[in-house]
Parts: structure tokens; C-alpha cells; sequence
């Protein structure tokens, strides 16, 4: 009978160590899971900060251009078109699980195209009627507007993933 009780008792523990232990794995699965969310979060928010600052020096560059007619800054402004390109696609294939953020990308990326030939065509004046023609390009404020829409696009993307990282992560049965 003593026998008994201390099979019961050493069971009884074997069986509470043996819950405590799978307790423990699944909040470590969980929270593995939470830091790789969070993670890919932060990653799409410097993908589009990398977005908006290429965007930026695009517009920097093409300008530097415009002022000085120094074929550096046109070096410098091709680096950023592929700088740009290269968060954009980041951006795409990172926002794949997100379908808000998917119906911003072609806008985003639209107004990205926009930008460029923008600039282009700001170098292009430049190379070809001279430095007071492209600034008079400069000035109507087209580039500026496209600016302004890339920067509320980008600012609302952002947002949208902070408030990603307000909502519960996703499970895998809710994918």
C-alpha cells in the first residue's frame, strides 16, 4: 500500500513536469514565432525607407545635375534608380501576405516610374537647352508633387505596419 502512494506521488510529479515542460515549448514556439513577425515588420519598414530615400536622392542628384552640369551626379542618380527598383521589388514580395499593402504597390510603384521620368526629363532639358530650362521645370512644382504623393504613400504604408504589430500574429490556420 506505501508502495502505491509513492508510485501515485512520483507519477503524479512526472506528469506535472511533463505538462510544465510542454507549456514551456509551445510559449517558446509562440514567442519564436511573435520575434520572426516582427522581424519581417521592421524589414518591410526599412524597405520603405530605403524606398524613400533613394526616391529623395533621385531628386537631389537630378538637381545637382541641373545646377552644375557634372556628369558625377549622374552616376550617382543611376545608383539610386537601381537602389530604388531594388527596395520596391523588396517591398512587393515582402507585403505578399499583407493584400492592403498589395493594392498600394502598383500605386507606389507607378508613382516611383513618375519620379524617374520626371527627372529624366529635367536632366534631359539640361543637357539640351541649358541649365535656366530645367530649372524652369523645376519650379512648376511637378516634381515636388510627386514627392509629396510618394512620401504620404510610403508614410501610410508605414503605419499600416506598425499597426500590424498591434494586431495578434497570424496562425498558421488563419492563413
Amino acid at each position: 500500500m506505501w508502495n502505491r502512494k509513492v508510485q501515485l506521488g512520483f507519477g503524479a510529479a512526472i506528469l506535472t513536469l511533463l505538462g510544465a515542460g510542454v507549456i514551456s515549448y509551445r510559449a517558446l514556439v509562440v514567442s519564436n514565432q511573435s520575434l520572426g513577425w516582427v522581424r519581417h515588420i521592421d524589414q518591410v519598414l526599412e524597405e520603405l525607407q530605403e524606398v524613400l530615400s533613394a526616391s529623395q536622392d533621385i531628386e537631389s542628384y537630378s538637381r545637382g545635375f541641373v545646377l552644375t552640369g557634372d556628369n558625377s551626379y549622374i552616376e550617382s542618380f543611376k545608383g539610386n534608380i537601381v537602389r530604388e527598383t531594388q527596395a520596391e521589388a523588396s517591398i512587393e514580395e515582402l507585403t505578399g501576405d499583407n493584400l492592403v499593402q498589395q493594392r498600394r504597390v502598383p500605386v507606389l510603384k507607378k508613382l516611383l516610374a513618375q519620379k524617374i521620368r520626371f527627372s529624366e526629363s529635367v536632366i534631359d532639358l539640361r543637357r539640351a537647352k541649358g541649365m535656366e530650362a530645367a530649372a524652369a521645370l523645376i519650379g512648376d512644382g511637378l516634381g515636388q508633387r510627386i514627392m509629396g504623393e510618394i512620401q504620404d504613400l510610403v508614410l501610410g504604408m508605414q503605419d499600416e505596419e506598425r499597426r500590424m504589430l498591434a494586431v495578434p500574429m497570424p496562425t498558421r490556420a488563419d492563413n
